[in-house]
Parts: C-alpha cells; structure tokens; sequence
C-alpha cells in the first residue's frame, strides 16, 4: 500500500513540475519581444531606465548662474516659450518627459549616434530608454503601449501598435549661446520623488562641444521610407559662419557658437548671420534663431523650421538603408 501512495505522489509530483514548467514556459513567451527589425542589429536587454516625468522649468537667476556656458543644451520652442534642457541630465537618463499646456512630449538623447530629438506624444503617454540599442541607437521604451521604438528612425520597431508623435525642431547648441540669444527661457529640472532634486555637478557643468568633422545635419524624406539626406557640415564650409542653400532648403550655422538651423526659404529668399552671431539677417528684417522676425518689414512673421537633427555622420549611414549625402 505504501508503494501505491508513493507512486500516486511521484506522479503528482511530476505533473505538479510540467505544469509550473508550462506556466514558466508561457510567462517567458509572454514576455518575448516580437521585434519587426533583424535581431542582429541589436545590441543590450530589456534594462529600463527610470521613467523620468516630474520635470519643473525656472528662470530663476540662482539656478541658471550655476550652469556653464559651455554646456550642452537642447532649445525647443513650444507655443513662443523656449524650453532648455541640460545635456547633463540627458546623457544621464536619456529620456525626459515632461507636459507643457497640456500636452505630453519626450525629449531623448542617444549618446552613442549623438542625437538629440523631441518628440510630441498623446497625453499621458511616456517614454524611457529601453536598455537596447538598435544600430548602436536608443531604442524608447512606452511601458503603457508596450511598444519599443527607434530614435533616429522615429518609429515603432517591436509591440502593440501606436504611432510615435511627430519630432519637433530643436537647437543643439551651448548655454552660453542660448543666454545671450534668448530672453524668454525656461530651464527644465529633474525632479523625482526617488531621486530627489538631480543637481549632480555633472548636471550643471557638461562641457560636450560638437564635433563639427565628423558631424552631419540629417533631413528625413518623409516620403521614402528609411531614407534620409544627410549634409556633413565639413563639406558645407571650413569658416566659422556657414550657409548652404539646396533648393528650398536653406542651412545656416555658426560653429564658434555651436548652433546650425536649416529653414525653408522661397526661391528669392536668403539669410546672414549678423556679426554678433546673435540674429539673422535678410534684407531689412532680422529674425532670431527661431526664425521669428522680430525687426523689419515682416516683423511677426516667422520662417519655417525644416525638421532635421544633428548626428555623427558614420551613426546616419549606419542607421538608414539609404543616405544620401548631399554634397
């Protein structure tokens, strides 16, 4: 008899194991990623980062005189104000999201490509950086969607369907730049219940300064999908103030102040920078580096911003299945 329950509890035992086996089994497919990319081009696991969302703006004096001139910053202008993030927090979390009137954007940073871009979400929706790196760029993270997605390529590459808000026009540039062209500018700060106000020296004194040689300005082809045009600033100008104009697409930057901007100018339209690095300069009108016309015949109006963003010039080639570079 004692054999006969023993034998009853092995079986138990057993079939005890299989299912636990099973239920592991489907836990780990449930979590299996279904990527739309070739898996060889990833690198990293899933290793999120925070979900960095409780951000506050200053331009109180105490806090902005504590970071450096030559700090990297990213500008982007949203309903006429100018949001300033800080390259140290960026480099940090690589993700920020933040609201502004309502609404809900991302800024990220992929310090490896060396791209910076903004992104416009449906409200309440965030990103984080994933822990993968798709071609050596961030892969985002939407933990309410589950999807991922590739920075540079600006779409969804693995999960439930949600289309990635458009990326707006944003100025990679330094502090000390931004502080003498701008007077209405606001400062993010990472704020967190976790981690408290992030005030690391780092924050305040990151010193990145563009690598003009190997960098290029990207101008993704809304058209063909995966295909962007690229401009390699050293075939552009060896001068410090630079310009090009390709048809309507008009490129203008000052490489001692780090900045560059590409517009859509009309056929007769053109664009100088002012001695002082400060403005822009079209006959009579002066606009400021947002293309707003703040002096001049058509003061109030403003040029339009051509989408594009700065990136190593190897990390576009390397991203996209066809780059053409304009020369």
């Amino acid at each position: 008899m004692k054999y006969i329950i023993l034998f009853l509890f092995i079986i138990s035992c057993s079939k005890s194991e299989t299912i636990n086996s099973n239920n592991e089994d489907e836990l780990t497919n449930s979590k299996k990623i279904h990527w739309e990319i070739s898996e060889n081009d990833l690198i990293g696991k899933f290793d999120p980062f925070p979900e960095i969302d409780s951000l506050q703006f200053t331009s109180e004096p105490i806090y902005l005189n504590k970071i450096s001139n030559k700090h990297r910053v990213a500008l982007v202008n949203i309903e006429d104000q100018n949001l300033v993030f800080l390259f140290g927090d960026l480099g940090y979390f690589e993700v920020l999201n933040f609201n502004w009137n309502g609404k809900s954007y991302a800024v990220s940073h992929c310090p490896i490509t060396n791209t910076t871009l903004v992104f416009k979400l449906e409200l309440g929706n965030k990103l984080k950086a994933s822990g993968f790196r798709y071609r050596e760029n961030l892969v985002m993270y939407n933990s309410k969607k589950d999807s991922y997605f590739s920075q540079m390529q600006e779409r969804r590459i693995a999960g439930q369907q949600y289309i990635l808000g458009n990326s707006l026009p944003l100025l990679d540039t330094r502090w000390g730049t931004i502080k003498n062209i701008y007077s209405n500018i606001k400062v993010a700060q990472v704020l967190d219940e976790d981690l408290g106000l992030y005030q690391q020296t780092r924050g305040y004194n990151s010193e990145e300064v563009l690598d003009w040689e190997h960098m290029s300005i990207g101008i993704n082809n809304d058209k063909i999908k995966n295909n962007i045009d690229i401009i390699p600033f050293k075939k552009i100008s060896s001068k410090e103030k630079f310009s090009c104009k390709l048809k309507s697409t008009f490129i203008i930057g000052d490489k001692n102040k780090n900045i560059v901007r590409v517009f859509i100018l009309n056929e007769n339209q053109t664009l100088s920078i002012h001695s002082s690095g400060n403005y822009l300069i079209d006959g009579l009108d002066k606009y400021d580096w947002n293309g707003y016309c703040f002096e001049g015949p058509n003061i109030y109006k403003q040029l339009v911003i051509k989408k594009g963003y700065l990136g190593g010039t190897l990390s576009f080639q390397n991203m996209f299945e066809k780059t053409n570079i304009i020369k």
